[in-house]
C-alpha cells in the first residue's frame, strides 16, 4: 500500500517522523482520514485522538488541538500537545480529572470554569486512548 511522510511536532519537540498509510484526526468539521495523494489541505485540529495506521500496526496519540497541513511532500501535524498512548499515566489523568470535577462542582465563573472544563475534557480523551492501548495489548 502507498504511504506518505508524516511528522507530528509539539512544543516538546518532534513526536513522530516516519511514513504512514493513513491517519485519522478530529477537526472542527468532524473526523477526517488522510490517505496517500490527498489533496492539499490546511485545517484546525480539535483536541482528541490521532490514529496513525501503518502496514504493521496502529499508533494512538492524544492531541491537544493544533493544525494539520497536507502537501504533496508530506503531512504535518502541529499540536499544542501530542502524547503517545504509551506515555499516558492513567493515575495522573484520573487525579487531574478528579481535580477538574471538584472545581466544576463549585460552579466557578469565567476563566476558572473554562480551564476546569478543558482539563476535564482532556482527561476523558487521555483515558479513552489509554484504555484503547490496554485493549490492543490484551487482544
Amino acid at each position: 500500500m502507498d504511504t506518505f511522510p508524516l511528522e507530528i511536532i509539539s512544543p516538546e519537540g518532534t513526536k513522530y517522523k516516519d511514513v504512514a498509510e493513513r491517519i485519522t484526526v478530529n477537526t472542527r468539521s468532524g473526523q477526517l482520514t488522510i490517505l496517500p495523494k490527498h489533496v492539499p489541505l490546511f485545517t484546525i485540529l480539535e483536541p482528541g485522538e490521532l490514529i496513525i495506521h501503518t502496514q504493521n500496526h496502529e499508533e494512538y496519540y492524544s492531541i491537544g488541538g493544533g493544525f494539520l497541513e497536507v502537501s504533496s511532500q508530506k503531512v504535518l501535524v502541529l499540536a499544542d500537545k501530542a502524547v503517545h498512548a504509551q506515555e499516558i499515566d492513567e493515575q495522573k489523568v484520573l487525579e487531574a480529572q478528579k481535580r477538574a470535577e471538584e472545581i466544576l462542582k463549585e460552579k466557578p465563573k469565567g476563566e476558572i470554569h473554562i480551564n476546569a472544563k478543558a482539563a476535564f475534557r482532556r482527561s476523558l480523551i487521555d483515558l479513552k486512548i489509554a484504555k484503547r492501548r490496554k485493549h490492543k495489548l490484551t487482544v
